[in-house]
């Protein structure tokens, strides 16, 4: 009984992945950044490091939700900048909040993410524009 329990359970969780063709990944990446980057932004601002830890538990929901933790992660493969940018975001608000160097390399680091935020922006059909951050770092 656990068995055949536990492969229903695995079949409706493989469904749930199933459901979000991988096309869509790039959109709901960028939806996923508007939504937090103004968040971590005036973290950063007011230096509350509050704000990470809840943002690790959302982002680690939304890569879950597109097969992070599944043997399958088309989504996340096919589209590393889209992956990297929901990944590495939240480094990067708090390489801005730390002191040089103890957390990234932030001449590096910085336009990396950025770069990734801009690239999954366009791969979700977005035009590019700046955070509103100096040189566009998030």
């Amino acid at each position: 009984m656990k068995t055949t329990l536990a492969f229903a359970i695995l079949f409706f969780i493989s469904q749930a992945f199933a459901q979000q063709p991988t096309s869509e990944f790039p959109a709901s990446a960028s939806a996923f950044l508007a939504q937090e980057l103004p968040q971590m932004e005036a973290a950063v601002t007011a230096k509350d490091r509050n704000y990470f830890s809840g943002g690790l538990e959302r982002m680690q929901t939304f890569l879950n939700s597109w097969g992070l933790n599944s043997p399958s992660s088309l989504a996340l493969d096919t589209y590393p900048a889209c992956t990297e940018a929901v990944s590495d975001f939240l480094i990067a608000g708090l390489c801005k909040i730390s002191p040089p160097g103890t957390i990234c390399e932030p001449d590096t680091f910085l336009p990396k993410v950025a770069a990734n935020i801009a690239a999954c922006n366009e791969l979700a059909g977005l035009t590019h524009h700046s955070s509103g951050t100096p040189n566009g770092a998030p």
